[in-house]
Order: structure tokens, then sequence, then C-alpha cells
């Protein structure tokens, strides 16, 4: 299963709150794991567990939206 990684760190969404997206794992787990798909010329990620959409901002911050 594919991830996310940012500085070394795992991105995936807070389980405690799934508007939020955090990078703050060295071991992957569930919560992690991730799905690319195509969006609008680019890509979107949605995470698996979660079934939520992690994007990029124009102000360079993820943000998790409902799948």
């Amino acid at each position: 299963m594919p991830y996310l990684r940012s500085n070394g760190l795992y991105v995936g969404i807070d389980p405690w709150d799934p508007t939020k997206v955090y990078a703050d794992r060295l071991n992957a787990g569930p919560w992690e794991e991730v799905e690319a798909l195509p969006y609008a010329g680019g890509y979107t990620f949605r995470a698996i567990v979660a079934n939520r959409q992690i994007r990029l901002r124009e102000d360079h911050k993820l943000v998790s939206y409902p799948a």
C-alpha cells in the first residue's frame, strides 16, 4: 500500500479528528495508507481507513475532506 511522506515522517489522517492531516509518525500504520487518484490534472490522495481525501491547498497546507 502506498504512503505519503514528508521530511521522513508519514503523512496521514488524525484518527481522533479526521478533518486534520498530520505527519509525525516514524512507522506507518493503517491511518497513513493512501490511494493516489487523478484530480484536475494532478493527483489527490484518499486515506484508505478514514475514506477521506488529502489535498494540498494553495497556501501549501494539507487538508482532509470527505471522500
